[in-house]
């Protein structure tokens, strides 16, 4: 549990044991090495709780990195088969129809990974004015949406056009694998419907963790 005068937690390496949050290791790259900042707090409303720690984590970072700017990445979540009804709708239009409402923001194209008779859709949002509750609700860890900070729009770009795959729901290999090549930096809610905490986690290089919370962080490493 974080105190009220060091409010964030970080570790150094996630993929390494340690008390603040660790994930198995990236296999794409075994000498990456991704640090993470991560708060929490007892809460009788889950997604309220997650709401307010994105928040806290978000001012955090941009009041270290002003220029950063806010991006909600979706997809579909997986490969689907592929037919005239699932192009014609692929992710904007599906999103409607489904009755999803998504943050206002300017949108990007769609894209799509291809394979065989399947297709899986991918997107994002510039984000306008962030609305904490309603990212904490889009980004659930078993979602496939997700916020990342950035200086690089183009990042942004190159990561829809290669699209991931969802190995894990909460940490796909392929969002771990961009971060440790970019100064860009993933905020996504932490804790079940029946954890007694909820919270959110930072992930992002030793580097930005440590620009953004060097001051106010107490170390698990």
């Amino acid at each position: 549990m974080t105190t009220a005068e060091k409010p964030f937690e970080t570790t150094k390496d996630i993929f390494v044991d340690n008390e603040t949050f660790t994930i198995r290791k990236n296999p794409k790259n075994s000498k990456a090495i991704l640090s993470a900042a991560l708060i929490a707090y007892d809460s009788d409303t889950l997604q309220n709780t997650q709401a307010k720690a994105i928040e806290e984590l978000y001012n955090q970072i941009l009041k270290n990195v002003p220029n950063y700017t806010p991006w909600l990445l979706v997809s579909n979540g997986a490969m689907v088969q592929t037919n005239r009804i699932v192009e014609y709708y692929g992710l904007w239009r599906a999103f409607e129809k489904n009755g999803i409402v998504l943050p206002k923001g300017q949108r990007t194209q769609e894209y799509a990974l291809r394979d065989a008779k399947e297709v899986q859709y991918f997107g994002a949002i510039l984000l306008d004015n962030p609305e904490f509750l309603q990212i904490a609700k889009l980004t659930a860890p078993d979602s496939s949406a997700h916020l990342i900070l950035t200086s690089n729009a183009r990042s942004i770009l190159g990561l829809l056009q290669k699209g991931w795959h969802y190995d894990s729901k909460k940490h796909p290999t392929d969002l771990l694998h961009h971060l440790s090549l970019t100064s860009n930096c993933l905020i996504h809610p932490i804790g079940e419907f029946d954890d007694i905490e909820g919270g959110a986690v930072a992930i992002a290089s030793p580097q930005i963790i440590s620009k953004c919370f060097r001051d106010t962080a107490h170390r698990s490493d």
